[in-house]
């Protein structure tokens, strides 16, 4: 490795170490390791970019931030700089900045990180218009989910194929699966994903991703 390149290294961890310092709660040699690691696998830019969009939403709203532990802030912004979707970036940037917002009443779980990575576009959007109707409507009875992801209906649809596409079909049974959502049970006891429940863990974890 020439000087050159070292040099470009050296400064490139100063500038991730200046990012991470304000939200980290740890030493600054731990923090720089942590930064060197991170040029080894990940992106700087799609990193830096993580930051700015952070910051975006944190200026906007105001905010008097904290710092929070290095078991939630590693994996949180490691997974967040590899993401190469610019709008799924968007909601890590909005988990992230809700973890720093000391006046945020959202409690951050690892759980939430996890469920993130696990999730694509689809998956986040659906989970999104779900939360969101529930907030609006009452869905004790469940909501319907023919014609997502652009509309839910409370009451079932006037149609006899209530099967939603197969893509938004799988994407409704990862959400079951991370226990975001239930599904309606059918007197044969198999479980039908046309009408689905919001869950608690799913209103949390869209409250998560969420700076609305």
């Amino acid at each position: 490795m020439d000087n050159d390149t070292i040099r470009e290294i050296a400064i490139t961890t100063g500038k991730i170490v200046d990012l991470l310092t304000p939200y980290i709660d740890g030493p600054a040699s731990q923090i720089a390791g942590i930064a060197e690691e991170y040029l080894k696998y990940i992106r700087r830019k799609q990193l830096i970019n993580l930051f700015d969009k952070t910051n975006k939403l944190l200026i906007k709203k105001g905010y008097q931030s904290k710092k929070i532990p290095l078991n939630i802030a590693f994996p949180l912004i490691q997974a967040g700089s590899l993401e190469e979707d610019d709008w799924m970036q968007d909601q890590w940037a909005n988990l992230l900045a809700n973890a720093v917002d000391a006046s945020s009443s959202i409690e951050m779980r690892r759980a939430f990180i996890s469920i993130l990575e696990d999730l694509s576009p689809l998956d986040a959007q659906i989970i999104k218009k779900i939360y969101s109707f529930s907030l609006k409507y009452d869905t004790t009875n469940g909501v319907w989910t023919k014609h997502l992801p652009e509309h839910l209906y409370r009451e079932k649809p006037d149609t006899e194929d209530l099967i939603p596409s197969t893509n938004v079909l799988t994407s409704l049974g990862n959400l079951s699966r991370l226990g975001l959502i239930s599904s309606a049970v059918m007197y044969s006891g198999k479980h039908e994903l046309d009408c689905i429940f919001p869950t608690q863990l799913g209103y949390n974890f869209a409250r998560a991703v969420d700076r609305e």
